[in-house]
């Protein structure tokens, strides 16, 4: 069992800034818990900011104190358990956009692949088909040629996109 000091060591020095920052302030402009909270979240990167939001929007706004807004930041940030287990929920529902590009969404894929430690080709060249849009899975299967590598099915998928950009036709 981690002891107190342990496990909250990096939330302590993580927040130390802003605590400082705080105690200057005096109140003047950080008053409330959701002041200091908002402001703190300026400096979160998107991924941890869209975490953030979706507690948010489960416990309402301003029902989060401040001490609880760093344990908060210790269990669904600091903890690499649950970096792992972030990108295990991110990977599984990962969808690519109706906007986004083959080639982007596979880049996203990859970056929670080598989070997760995903390296086998082929299980890799499965999950992207499996996540691209419907419209483009349904045409790699109606051709003869579907990839046996990751590279290939990006590739292929590309191609597609491309090829229907080119004639404005989205594929049916």
């Amino acid at each position: 069992m981690m002891n107190g000091a342990a496990r909250y060591g990096p939330a302590t020095v993580f927040t130390a800034g802003p605590n400082r920052h705080f105690c200057i302030d005096a109140g003047s402009q950080y008053l409330t818990d959701q002041n200091k909270i908002n402001y703190y979240v300026l400096a979160f990167r998107l991924g941890p900011t869209a975490k953030w939001e979706r507690h948010e929007r489960r416990e309402g706004l301003g029902n989060t104190s401040w001490a609880e807004f760093k344990e908060w930041i210790v269990d669904s940030i600091i903890n690499p358990l649950n970096w792992t287990f972030d990108a295990i929920t991110s990977y599984n529902e990962a969808k690519q956009g109706e906007a986004q590009t083959a080639e982007d969404f596979a880049a996203y894929l990859n970056t929670l692949e080598l989070k997760l430690r995903i390296d086998d080709d082929e299980l890799r060249k499965n999950t992207l088909y499996g996540k691209l849009r419907e419209e483009v899975r349904r045409e790699i299967l109606h051709r003869d040629d579907i990839p046996y590598m990751w590279q290939g099915m990006l590739a292929l998928a590309t191609r597609i996109k491309n090829t229907h950009r080119l004639t404005n036709k989205r594929p049916s």
